[in-house]
């Protein structure tokens, strides 16, 4: 009787950590912003570029000029994973660089002519993806969402001293 009892126990934790998984606000954050990222590559896959492509290249084509550096800090990503996100923009003609002149370690980065009409696009499509989004919640509860959201942030920003 022993045995049967020790598993019975270890069943019923099993399921309280998987409960805690399916239900618990860090997991279901966490497949919401896959489910918004795969939502969002499907949104822009006939354009060429992944969702960290798009977020890089409208970033250059809203601050152009700025280095890995500023690009990093608004983004908050690492400078060097924008280098290479970047490096490969610029391989398809989307985003050119060039040296600061005060400062030739650091490297410029604006968008191209087809940068500037590729992140065009992708505004535009960026709106109806949100307006969607909205949709699903409706005005008042996307208003409350949109408010918990930024008071999560704002409180996760000042613990990890972003903030």
């Amino acid at each position: 009787m022993g045995p049967s009892i020790q598993l019975g126990r270890q069943g019923a934790e099993e399921e309280l950590v998987s409960a805690l998984l399916r239900d618990g606000l860090g997991f279901r954050f966490g497949r919401v912003r896959r489910l918004l990222r795969d939502g969002w590559a499907a949104q822009i896959s006939d354009l060429g570029v992944t969702p960290v492509q798009a977020m890089l290249l409208r970033a250059v084509t809203e601050q152009p000029g700025s280095g890995l550096r500023q690009i990093g800090r608004y983004l908050h990503i690492d400078p060097m994973s924008a280098k290479r996100i970047l490096d490969g923009l610029e391989a398809k003609g989307l985003v050119s660089s060039s040296q600061d002149p005060a400062d030739r370690r650091v490297r410029r980065f604006e968008a191209t002519a087809s940068g500037r009409l590729l992140s065009d696009q992708l505004a535009k499509r960026s709106q109806k993806w949100d307006q969607w989004l909205a949709s699903q919640l409706g005005d008042p509860l996307r208003q409350h969402f949109s408010d918990g959201i930024k008071r999560l942030q704002d409180a996760l920003e000042r613990s990890s001293g972003r903030g």
